[in-house]
């Protein structure tokens, strides 16, 4: 290894606006490519899973997908240390970037909506406009995800 690859790492975070609180079931998924920048496809890491996180902007808000590659289960809260049965990731909300700002003379526009989807399955979500710009979307029931699955966000 050498400081280039470290840099590229630290490089990676503030791209793909990536963190998660597994205990709260809250994931954020809000990148900030460059405007010249079409996509972004990168990997994602976390004690829980890992996953690629994949991201196209679109001139009224973007398609974001998470896919989870592979689940780590964590060792229980036991004395003895088990690792525990039930490896999944259970989202109740997520945090993901919003659509673009409006141009100062541009008309105005409906607010943003945002459909999910595990695979072929809509899920139901509640959209929240957040200060920073983002969108958070909280799930009617919260979702349990599974190596393997594919959750879709498109806004628009």
């Amino acid at each position: 290894g050498s400081i280039g690859q470290a840099v590229d790492w630290s490089a990676l975070a503030p791209l793909e606006g990536f963190s998660v609180d597994i205990g709260a079931g809250q994931l954020s998924m809000s990148p900030q490519i460059p405007g010249t920048w079409r996509s972004l496809t990168a990997p994602i890491f976390s004690p829980t899973f890992w996953g690629r996180l994949e991201f196209r902007p679109t001139a009224r808000g973007g398609i974001t997908s998470l896919r989870i590659d592979r689940l780590i289960a964590l060792p229980a809260a036991t004395p003895v240390g088990r690792i525990s049965g039930s490896a999944g990731l259970t989202l109740a909300r997520i945090r993901i970037a919003g659509p673009p700002t409006r141009r100062l003379n541009s008309p105005a526009t409906e607010p943003p909506v945002a459909h999910v989807s595990r695979g072929t399955k809509p899920l139901g979500v509640r959209t929240i406009n957040d200060r920073s710009g983002d969108l958070i979307l909280v799930f009617e029931t919260p979702v349990k995800l599974a190596a393997g699955d594919r959750l879709e966000i498109d806004l628009h």
